[in-house]
């Protein structure tokens, strides 16, 4: 009997970033699975890719079953290759997720009969058990938790999933499941989720309100592991890194000791409590940037978007970032409720006066899924209704 192939699919902006979301999802069912006669394989294009050049090299394995992840910056090529595929292979089951497909995915289905199926929030543990309906026949598909399809023209909700541990995932950089080269652009979290619920974030809903921890020895490890493989960049995506600085320090005193030349980038919560000299002094290094999320100084506009922000504490740790000429950016968000054209001049004669590495100025984005989407009525947020939103 001939292996049954199950493909993992994720179309990057470049071909040089590494996401890890479909090795996680390898990683898990792999060690949950355990069966000789199901391959689960991994695939990653880019968007310089044509979408028939994509498709035919997914074929090539005649998988079964398809799963791509999706978001704002790949969804739209997604459903190209998906149609490309499609016209070839009738029969093959294609599951969306990741976070463009998981908050909208009734209206997804309803506009694309060529979907099957898509995944809530994280993936791990529903898209095993899906591998298991699919290819073993056990379960039923009502009983799977975390995912949205289609029964005779009605979309059917399976309710949550529960909150998985993340220390039950197999670890795929040790695992040697993602290919780290010098060239590579390499994402990666320490943790998952938020405690804090800002209007704009897609970052705290569903399981993502829960925040969790990967195991601290492992990212110690792996950490070592990438950086010894002097990857071009690793940029650390965790939206509250020092939340616990007790933590935060053991992982960039790790960074410190092995950090040779690749480019690390993170972001820090800088305005909510005070940052001690001792992270601080880990963070002095050339190839070091943090990214200060500040978003709006306007105290009305804060309160519509539920930011917890003190002006003060922030001001201060800026303050002790500059002494230690650590290399930061500011970040502000331009469209928020509340927010003038007078107070967004205000932001950057404000952020100009610390003298920052960059400033970055985002235009807000109404995602699906976000306090702001549902309460875009309330707050007279004209925005687009399709991506880039």
């Amino acid at each position: 009997m001939s292996a049954q192939h199950v493909l993992l699919v994720y179309i990057s902006v470049s071909k040089y970033e590494i996401y890890p979301s479909i090795y996680y999802l390898k990683a898990f069912a792999e060690a949950q699975i355990k069966n000789d006669y199901i391959k689960i394989v991994t695939k990653t294009f880019s968007l310089e890719d044509s979408s028939r050049y994509i498709a035919k090299q997914i074929l090539v394995n005649k998988p079964i079953l398809i799963g791509f992840s999706t978001y704002i910056w790949n969804f739209k090529k997604t459903n190209e290759v998906i149609k490309q595929i499609k016209k070839l292979r009738q029969d093959i089951v294609i599951i969306l997720g990741g976070a463009e497909a998981s908050y909208n995915a009734e209206k997804i289905l309803l506009e694309n009969n060529l979907i099957d199926l898509i995944v809530l929030d994280e993936g791990e543990e529903t898209f095993t058990e899906l591998i298991n309906f699919y290819l073993k026949n056990n379960l039923n598909l009502h009983s799977i938790k975390g995912i949205v399809f289609k029964e005779k023209g009605k979309i059917i909700n399976t309710g949550s999933q529960k909150i998985l541990d993340l220390s039950k995932i197999p670890s795929p950089y040790l695992n040697n499941l993602i290919p780290v080269k010098k060239n590579n652009i390499i994402t990666y979290e320490t943790s998952r989720g938020c405690p804090f619920k800002c209007g704009y974030c897609s970052y705290n809903i569903g399981s993502y309100k829960h925040l969790r921890f990967f195991p601290l020895d492992r990212v110690k490890e792996e950490i070592i592991y990438i950086l010894k493989k002097q990857p071009r960049k690793l940029d650390i995506v965790d939206d509250n890194f020092n939340i616990y600085e007790k933590r935060a320090i053991e992982i960039l005193s790790t960074i410190k000791d092995y950090l040779k030349s690749t480019i690390i980038t993170l972001f820090i919560r800088a305005d909510v409590w005070e940052i001690s000299e001792s992270l601080v002094s880990l963070l002095v290094n050339k190839n070091i940037f943090c990214t200060i999320g500040v978003q709006s100084l306007n105290k009305k506009t804060l309160k519509i978007a539920r930011r917890l922000h003190n002006r003060e504490i922030l001001e201060k740790n800026i303050g002790i970032l500059k002494r230690f000429n650590v290399n930061f950016i500011l970040q502000f968000i331009i469209g928020l409720p509340g927010d003038t054209y007078e107070d967004v001049l205000l932001m950057i004669d404000w952020a100009f006066s610390y003298l920052p590495y960059d400033i970055h100025f985002q235009v807000l984005r109404i995602n699906p899924g976000t306090y702001f989407k549902k309460k875009s009525k309330k707050f007279k947020i004209n925005y687009q209704k399709n991506i880039p939103y």
